[in-house]
């Protein structure tokens, strides 16, 4: 993007790398916060009592 500003191409792939990253985060978070920001809301600090989404 640095390098070639108006590359629109690059924009959609930066633009739908952006939404893949997004959508991950949030079905990571609802298994388990993915930072500690995203446990404050919760009073839940048991991360490692529940089975993680890989392990079935």
């Amino acid at each position: 993007m640095n390098t070639h500003p108006d590359c629109q191409e690059a924009a959609a792939a930066f633009a739908k790398a952006c939404e893949k990253l997004d959508a991950a985060r949030t079905a990571y978070n609802e298994a388990a916060p993915l930072t500690p920001c995203a446990a404050a809301g919760s009073r839940n600090w048991s991360w490692g009592c529940t089975p993680w989404p890989w392990e079935g």
